[in-house]
Formats: C-alpha cells, sequence, structure tokens
C-alpha cells in the first residue's frame, strides 16, 4: 500500500503548465528516484508532496486520508523535506541545528528526553557529522551544510523522505555516502522520494525511476532497468548514454547529445 499518493497534480506558473495530470505514488520500502530535464517540474512535484504548495487540481493522500486534513504537526512527523540547497540563516551550533529536526516531536513543556537526543546522535553519526558537533553551521563548507541539513531531517524520524538533489555540491565520497543512506533507509521501511540529476546514482541506488518530461508529465516510471531498455530516458533528455555493469550492477554514464557525432 502506497504510504503517500498523488492524483492528477495540476501546477501552473506564469500562465505555463509546470506539472500536468501528474499520478505519482511511494511506498515503504521504496528508494524513489525523480528525474528529469531542468523545468521538468521535479522540485515543484515533491513541494506538492510536502504540503508546501497546494496544486490547482489533484490531491495528495497520506496513508489514505487527503494531506491537507492532517493537523500540521501530525502531517511533520511523517513526512521529512530536505529542500534543495537547505541552509541555515542563524549561527548555531550543529548540533544545535540537528536538535531542531525534533520539534515535531516536543511536548507541550518542551525539552529533550532519550529517545529524542538517541535520535539527534543516531542521525548525525548517519551523516557523518558528529566530529562537526561544536562547529557553527555558518562556518561549514557547503558540502558538509548539505549534511547537516540532512542530519537534521533524519532526527524527526520521519517514515517518508522527501529529499531535493540532497547529493548536489558534495565530493565523490559523500554522494555515494549519502545514497548508500538513502537506499539503507528505503530497505529499513522508510519511503524515500529523491530528486537526483545524476543518472548514475538514480540507476544503481534507486528501487525505482519516474521521469518527467519538458511537459510536466509523467513520461514513464518504472524499475530502472526497463527505463534503460525502453530508451524513454535518452529520448527525454536528448542524449545517448554509455551503458556498462560492474560486479552484476548496470551504470550509465551520459555520453553525448543525440544527433552529435
Amino acid at each position: 500500500m502506497s504510504m503517500l499518493q498523488a492524483t492528477g497534480l495540476h501546477v501552473a506558473r506564469g500562465g505555463r503548465p509546470v506539472l500536468n495530470g501528474v499520478d505519482f505514488a511511494v511506498a515503504g520500502g521504496e528508494c524513489v528516484g525523480l528525474i528529469g530535464p531542468n523545468g521538468a517540474g521535479k522540485s515543484t512535484l515533491l513541494s506538492v508532496l510536502a504540503a508546501l504548495l497546494p496544486p490547482a487540481a489533484g490531491e495528495v493522500a497520506l496513508e489514505g486520508r487527503a494531506l491537507a486534513d492532517w493537523p500540521r504537526h501530525e502531517r511533520a512527523r511523517r513526512i521529512g523535506y530536505l529542500e534543495q540547497g537547505a541552509a541555515s540563516h542563524w549561527p548555531l551550533r550543529v548540533d544545535r541545528v540537528v536538535t531542531l529536526g525534533r520539534l515535531p516531536h516536543a511536548g507541550p513543556w518542551g525539552g529533550e528526553g532519550a529517545g529524542d537526543r538517541a535520535a539527534i546522535t543516531r542521525a548525525m553519526r548517519q551523516c557523518e557529522v558528529e566530529g562537526l558537533a561544536e562547529r557553527i553551521v555558518t562556518t561549514l563548507s557547503g558540502g558538509e551544510r548539505a549534511r547537516v541539513m540532512l542530519a537534521r531531517v533524519l532526527a524527526g524520524e520521519p517514515s517518508i523522505l522527501l529529499a531535493d538533489e540532497p547529493a548536489a555540491g558534495l565530493d565523490p565520497h559523500h554522494q555515494l555516502q549519502v545514497m548508500e543512506l538513502l537506499a539503507g533507509l528505503a530497505t529499513g521501511g522508510m519511503g524515500v522520494v529523491v530528486v537526483l540529476h545524476d543518472l548514475s546514482l538514480a540507476m544503481r541506488y534507486c528501487t525505482r525511476l519516474c521521469l518527467l518530461d519538458e511537459a510536466g508529465r509523467v513520461a514513464a516510471d518504472g524499475v530502472p532497468e526497463s527505463l534503460l531498455e525502453s530508451g524513454i530516458i535518452e529520448q527525454v533528455y536528448g542524449i545517448e548514454l554509455l551503458r556498462g555493469s560492474r560486479d552484476g550492477i548496470p551504470y550509465v554514464l551520459p555520453w553525448k547529445q543525440r544527433g552529435m557525432g
């Protein structure tokens, strides 16, 4: 059963359709990659799923109940959202930034319990930011800050994680670390939706891919191998892919634009 399901989503900006009749769903145990060209509506779809942007038409249901009908704090406990390029505008210590992820679980009197501290410690360990705990977040590099912001989301222990380009700006080591973490969270039962521009990471770590085209429509939705074999990815992006495999795991590289010699 889908944990989060969208039906017939339409969003327009400046008179231009951004999402055009999009159906989408994610279940526990899935790591779904949202892929597609720039302007295809990937980030917009994530914002609608996170209840940050109301669609002009269509609906989103969380656990079979309309997303808009959920109390905000209950919704926040279930859905974790990591925005693209998430930033902290206050000079807080890293451990305090991660602690903010526990706000949806705070009681009327505040304070941190043993469960809160365990969740915070676990999230910092997962994102490899324990050594940054006493640093001021505004002094960190872009890659370090990105991992801190992911830790903040994970500290909330959501059942669904929506992540908008979480690997952008990271070095190769931490790109792999973040994607392995997201894939592992899905294996553990979380529903993960991740916007990716790196097709190699998408093919390797996602259990399913949803491909949006430039008209804001779902061009294909299925397991990575099926999309690769159909040629739809190359068609939508207007590229040719170089394919290979290592240890039985397929990989792709964007090789050249279609029609180029």
